[in-house]
């Protein structure tokens, strides 16, 4: 049989090479991006009908007992209910048939988590959504307001006005205590309808401040979070900063003994000290002086003696210091030079 051989990489058609490595590529990009999304990286899928979502939304964290066990991954209208889609991871918690859910709010700035409350036996299947029954929605103050300044807006504060002075005029002669309630009643309306303009500015801007709110609402849970670490840390180095300032007045406490106890040393030592200074300083122009002259003496005995261990000099006309010429030499009275000595040029 003929041994089948396997061409070199070098002589192998780059094309198909390439096409399958970027094809592997681009499905390994996919799976990246898609991670959370695998069955065995997302956990356990699970859907719940809720009368209304109260602020749910999908990437919300799903709970049991304070603690993290997924996470919200869609929140939807089906029919006459919402339907909340979520994931568990596994092997984290055990649900049983007679499990409960129910939103909960987690800060007061208006954020919810999914809460599980684990109960009975047996085994919740995937398959099979948590009726209305045993899921529960959280009373939210916004749609409260939102209501009350839509039901406020729509009243006619004149109409309502004129109808409880009618309705005090036609009870003028009733007992006293019920007077003075429709009086208060009266007083009230009147109060109201003068306040029309100011109280719906006011709903107005603070449905405007909410809306705000629910939009940096994740802005705020960063900055609350790094504040939270930022204790934590300063607790963390809590005892450090103790020993740190007790070492502190240790040391003060030792130096200011050292000082008191050697007092009699030091103060004749830094008078001392005081008199150089002042003697140093007032032969500043003088030190100038020697250093600079100094520099100059230093530099020519560098020149004579960096050559090596000898000293290199110059002298003038020592071979020939006298030289013969026609003229009678001349030694001059006071000499400056050897020439001026020898009385020649």
């Amino acid at each position: 049989m003929r041994r089948q051989t396997i061409k070199p990489f070098r002589e192998m058609n780059p094309v198909p090479i390439g096409i399958a490595f970027l094809s592997v590529m681009v499905v390994l990009l996919l799976l990246s991006f898609n991670l959370d999304k695998l069955p065995f990286a997302s956990g356990t899928g699970y859907r719940a009908a809720f009368a209304y979502a109260a602020g749910l939304r999908s990437g919300d964290r799903v709970m049991v007992g304070g603690v993290v066990v997924g996470k919200v991954n869609g929140v939807g209208l089906e029919g006459t209910h919402v339907k909340v889609s979520f994931s568990v991871s596994n092997g984290h918690v055990h649900l049983g048939r007679e499990t409960t859910a129910s939103i909960e709010i987690a800060t007061l700035l208006g954020n919810k988590y999914l809460a599980l409350h684990p109960a009975g036996t047996g085994r919740w299947s995937p398959g099979v959504e948590f009726p209305l029954a045993q899921t529960a929605s959280p009373y939210d103050v916004a749609p409260a307001l939102e209501d009350v300044g839509r039901t406020v807006g729509r009243v006619d504060t004149t109409q309502l006005a004129a109808a409880l002075d009618t309705l005090a005029t036609t009870f003028r002669n009733s007992p006293a205590s019920l007077r003075s309630m429709l009086s208060g009643l009266s007083r009230l309306s009147t109060t109201v309808a003068s306040r029309n303009a100011e109280l719906t500015t006011l709903l107005q801007h603070a449905q405007t401040l909410t809306t705000v709110l629910a939009s940096r609402r994740q802005d705020f849970v960063q900055i609350f979070g790094n504040g939270d670490e930022l204790l934590q840390m300063l607790e963390q180095r809590r005892q450090v900063i103790d020993d740190l300032l007790t070492n502190t007045s240790a040391m003060a406490q030792q130096l200011t003994g050292l000082v008191h106890d050697n007092q009699r040393t030091i103060g004749p030592a830094l008078q001392h000290l005081h008199s150089v200074l002042t003697m140093l300083n007032d032969q500043q122009d003088n030190l100038d002086l020697i250093v600079r002259e100094l520099y100059v003496f230093v530099r020519g005995e560098v020149d004579a003696t960096g050559s090596g261990p000898w000293f290199d000099g110059t002298a003038i006309n020592a071979t020939n210091p006298i030289q013969v010429t026609g003229k009678t030499p001349v030694i001059s009275a006071h000499p400056r030079t050897l020439g001026d000595l020898l009385g020649v040029p």
